[in-house]
């Protein structure tokens, strides 16, 4: 039986339209894919702060104003940022980007 993570990786691929790159133990992306570079990772169970209370508020603040939502986190004293948003808005976006593409 494959891997529970080479299941999501394949999984994933397929919902971005991507492809499952099967080599393990490489410093080396997870899934081919035309736009985005996926390094995929899964946990049994992930931080409640950012996925129970925070992607709620941005669920339900998208959903009011009709907009994508998304979380944005950062470490204290970075200037860098991290989305996290549902795959289901990923695609929507990466269509939006294939249709302008086309």
């Amino acid at each position: 039986m494959r891997a529970r993570w080479k299941r999501s990786e394949t999984r994933f691929a397929d919902i971005i339209g991507g492809k499952r790159i099967p080599i393990t133990g490489r410093e080396e992306l997870d899934i081919d894919h035309r736009i985005l570079a996926v390094e995929l990772k899964q946990r049994e169970a992930l931080p409640q702060w950012l996925f129970g209370k925070a992607v709620k508020q941005a669920l339900t603040g998208g959903e009011k104003c009709g907009r994508i939502p998304i979380v944005a986190v950062n470490e204290v004293g970075s200037k860098d940022f991290w989305c996290v948003m549902h795959h289901d808005w990923l695609v929507k976006l990466l269509n939006l980007i294939g249709d302008e593409n086309e």
